[in-house]
């Protein structure tokens, strides 16, 4: 008996023994795992955020190109309805000009027959070209000034096409003013006539 009580304390000294030391095997053993089950999940979670935050980049990239363009066609709108409008104004200047330029012809006329004797044909020349540079600009500038605002309108800088629209809309008023400038002078010139004949 005293063997068999020996024996069970050597099994049981050894059990309580090894059992601990098996279980710290395994804790060691299953400690590896856990670390690559975090390393994986955390993995997977960066490639998530990842291509969440791709798609985000990518979703903002398209909203902003969106937005530029829009943006872009309301300005070229915006300008082209600004010039559309200036081109009424230049014609309405251009139609008022002929209109004094038709008086004028009919004082130079009235003037004539009245008294044959004064010399009226500096003033018709003056007169005449006059009518010629308003028919250039009625012409070509005008024309020009469509073709270069349709130009910029389809352009794909149009900050170049609409410096040259607005320095050709420019040159049209300044020729303008130099027309309607020579139209007073000629009806100054006029009265300057017709005080000579009351003389």
């Amino acid at each position: 008996m005293k063997d068999i009580f020996k024996l069970a304390i050597f099994v049981f000294l050894l059990f309580s023994i090894a059992l601990p030391i098996k279980a710290q095997g395994n804790v060691a053993t299953s400690t590896p795992s856990k670390q690559t089950r975090q390393e994986v999940t955390q993995n997977a979670d960066e490639a998530q955020g990842t291509a969440v935050r791709e798609a985000n980049s990518e979703r903002i990239e398209n909203k902003a190109a969106t937005q530029a363009a829009r943006l872009t066609e309301m300005k070229k709108n915006n300008v082209r309805k600004h010039y559309t409008r200036m081109g009424y104004r230049l014609q309405a200047a251009i139609n008022r000009l002929e209109t004094l330029i038709t008086r004028i012809q009919s004082r130079i006329t009235k003037i004539e027959e009245a008294d044959e004797d004064i010399d009226t044909t500096e003033i018709s020349n003056e007169l005449e070209e006059a009518k010629l540079s308003l028919a250039n600009i009625e012409n070509m500038m005008i024309a020009e000034a469509k073709d270069k605002m349709e130009e910029m309108a389809n352009s794909e800088e149009p900050q170049e096409s609409f410096q040259d629209l607005k320095e050709t809309i420019l040159e049209i008023k300044q020729e303008i003013i130099d027309v309607h400038q020579t139209l007073v002078k000629l009806i100054g010139d006029i009265k300057g006539l017709r005080v000579a004949e009351g003389l």
